[in-house]
């Protein structure tokens, strides 16, 4: 038999072992201000970001929006609508881990984001939102299919190709954000067809702006909306509300984006039906469909969608001439004068006259920035790095003040076993500011 001193001394050394292995994943939460790097606690390696209101307390709960972003920037998002969450009264996540990428490879990552944050923060767990940003903006909306617990997503940048999917199962609500010069600005309104046809809660919102996170005040209505459609604003809230998709739709009209607005006010009508502000809704509605501007955008719109569905399908042939060139090197139509020639085809569209060629114009170059940003990325992942610098110099075209392009083609020339390639590329890179284009 154990002594008493004995066994007090064990049970004293257990509790100090016990009390050091929590202390290792204790951490104190600052409200008001993102915090950059929290740990999950079931792998220290993954991290997330996360902002926490000012009266955040433990015996209340708060609805929540998960952030994805596609480069991993965790606080990029958290910074920028910190102010909106604190109005709101929201908690604010983004993981540092997941970005663009094979769903298979980031649906652990974001398991194990749930987990830890489910049980370690005060949640309303009647009120989940997902949202994100390009690649991330694809994720979240899949991972949502997979979840009921979420009730919207926020889609910034990019959809999900939802053709084929079946009649939404479940009441998810689903706005997504789009820029006049992103490279995906008419697949998201072809994306929001077929996302009505399906049975979701559907709205698009259009902003002046290229492929990136849209400003605090484009969220700030999308966020509006999505709490408004869940029931987490009520009839209080109506004016509020009101006053801040009429405040939109001016914008819009000021900016000459007839149709934008037009989608904003039929919209407006019906979430305003049996209100107060019904006849002002309707009232909106109808000067923007009168305006002969509005016509005529539409006629203007149209055109351009055709020239623009020609010029990505030459983009598309031309990657994919990449892709069949690893093996049988035939591709002899894309060459680099050929690149050239759509480099200053873009350059064309965007210094000319016309506002909505000046727009397809920035739109049909950050395709192509992406495409090869990503395919570039694929490349050098299954170390084919003769294919991937064939497309960072694609990159470097149309992106000469990238730090990263240059950077990649070192790393490919090093992978070649050319160190007098690489050094010359090191060399470019030293000179370039060191950084990722944000709108990648």
């Amino acid at each position: 038999m154990k002594k008493p001193g004995v066994t007090i001394l064990l049970f004293t050394c257990m509790m100090l072992l016990f009390n050091g292995y929590n202390s290792c994943f204790c951490q104190a939460f600052e409200t008001g201000q993102v915090m950059d790097t929290v740990s999950v606690r079931s792998d220290r390696s993954e991290s997330y970001a996360l902002f926490l209101p000012h009266d955040y307390a433990d015996h209340s709960h708060y609805p929540v929006i998960y952030f994805f972003e596609p480069l991993g920037r965790g606080s990029l998002p958290l910074h920028m609508y910190k102010d909106l969450a604190e109005e709101l009264g929201l908690i604010m996540i983004c993981s540092n881990n997941s970005r663009n990428g094979a769903f298979d490879r980031m649906e652990p990552i974001a398991r194990r984001l749930f987990s830890d944050t489910q049980t370690r923060f005060s949640i309303d767990t009647g009120h989940i939102y997902f949202a994100g940003f390009s690649g991330g903006s694809k994720l979240a909306f899949r991972l949502a299919q997979d979840n009921p617990a979420v009730s919207a997503v926020i889609g910034c940048g990019a959809c999900y190709p939802v053709a084929g999917l079946p009649k939404n199962r479940i009441p998810l609500i689903y706005c997504n954000i789009v820029g006049t010069s992103d490279m995906n600005y008419y697949p998201m309104f072809r994306n929001k067809n077929m996302l009505d046809s399906l049975g979701f809660h559907s709205y698009l919102i259009c902003f002046g702006g290229g492929h990136t996170w849209p400003p605090a005040e484009i969220f700030s209505e999308a966020l509006w909306w999505t709490m408004f459609r869940d029931n987490l604003k009520g009839k209080e809230s109506i004016p509020d509300h009101y006053a801040l998709i009429a405040t939109s739709i001016n914008k819009a009209l000021e900016e000459n984006a007839f149709y934008s607005a037009s989608l904003r006010a039929l919209e407006m009508k019906e979430i305003f039906t049996n209100t107060a502000f019904e006849i002002q809704a309707d009232s909106i509605l109808q000067r923007i469909m009168l305006d002969p501007l509005f016509s005529q955008q539409i006629k203007t719109l149209n055109r351009i969608a055709k020239t623009e569905a020609s010029f990505q399908d030459d983009i598309y042939d031309a990657f994919l001439g990449i892709l069949s060139s690893r093996y049988n090197q035939t591709d002899t139509v894309h060459t680099a004068s050929w690149w050239k020639s759509q480099y200053k085809r873009c350059q064309r569209l965007i210094t000319g006259r016309d506002p909505e060629k000046q727009k397809l114009g920035k739109r049909m170059d950050e395709l192509i920035v992406a495409s090869s940003y990503e395919q570039g990325e694929a490349f050098m992942a299954e170390r084919d790095y003769k294919s991937a610098a064939m497309v960072y110099d694609i990159f470097i075209l149309f992106r000469p003040d990238s730090h990263y392009g240059y950077l990649q083609l070192a790393r490919c020339y090093k992978g070649l076993n050319q160190p007098q390639k690489a050094e010359k590329y090191l060399e470019i890179t030293r000179m370039k500011k060191p950084e990722i284009n944000d709108e990648l």
